[in-house]
């Protein structure tokens, strides 16, 4: 298990800079141009990208020991780091996690949305976006892994139907997964792309390190951190199963 980004990533001030704005920027783009509201009867609708940013402020403002992303550009390229902090007040803080689930959980009405209704931050309304932002980034420079990050067996890049047209063979792993903090649904580095046999029934929405309290420990588990050594810390033992051993006895006549 490698990490997501290369080193040339990170020490490139310039190739991860211009990587994240282009993703703000299809993104800000698409919330931009849709409108909402929070009742189907309201007369008055105004873009998700300022809806989004009156929420985050909000938010802000009622906890302002821990340290949120001020506007909708800054929550798209959430550190590692900042979100491994979060996470950990969201787990232990209730008034928090509460006042993040409310937020970002309730049901407003979009336009163009199926039957009229989405959530603040619906990762399926931005992902196509999402999807072709790492698509239309496949460069060496950036990642280190071109098969899947769990198994690494599934290869997670893409092909051309066209000329001009890529369709992709992988999945988008949300670390933090939506249904434990949905504030990281569109989070760019909380994304890890994998297959979608890992995605959907291996790893699913479980967590194993919900029981971390350290940032640096946690930050350390992110596969799109600088800092991330998982596979180093990674340790194996082999239990041998006698079980296994005495059936096998019994069935070759031994």
């Amino acid at each position: 298990m490698f990490r997501v980004y290369s080193q040339e990533f990170y020490d490139n001030k310039s190739i991860k800079e211009q990587f994240e704005n282009r993703y703000i920027s299809c993104l800000v783009k698409k919330a931009k141009n849709a409108f909402v509201k929070e009742n189907i009867s309201d007369t008055e609708s105004c873009s998700l990208y300022d809806f989004c940013n009156k929420n985050l402020d909000l938010l802000c403002k009622n906890h302002t020991s821990i340290c949120l992303p001020k506007n909708f550009e800054d929550l798209l390229i959430l550190s590692p780091r900042a979100m491994a902090e979060i996470v950990i007040q969201f787990w232990n803080d209730t008034n928090f996690s509460n006042d993040v689930k409310n937020l970002i959980n309730k049901s407003i009405w979009r336009n163009g949305a199926t039957k009229n209704t989405s959530i603040l931050l619906d990762y399926d309304y931005f992902s196509d976006e999402i999807a072709q932002h790492f698509l239309n980034n496949e460069d060496e420079e950036i990642y280190t892994i071109n098969t899947c990050f769990y198994c690494n067996r599934a290869y997670i890049n893409s092909y051309e139907t066209t000329a001009s047209a890529k369709k992709r063979q992988f999945d988008l792993d949300h670390f933090i997964p939506k249904s434990e903090c949905p504030l990281f649904a569109l989070s760019l580095y909380n994304f890890v792309p994998s297959c979608q046999v890992c995605n959907s029934r291996i790893k699913n929405a479980d967590i194993y390190y919900k029981n971390i309290s350290i940032v640096d420990d946690l930050e350390k588990l992110f596969p799109t951190s600088v800092n991330y050594n998982y596979d180093a810390a990674l340790t194996f033992r082999i239990v041998p199963c006698k079980k296994i051993y005495w059936e096998k006895k019994k069935v070759w006549g031994i």
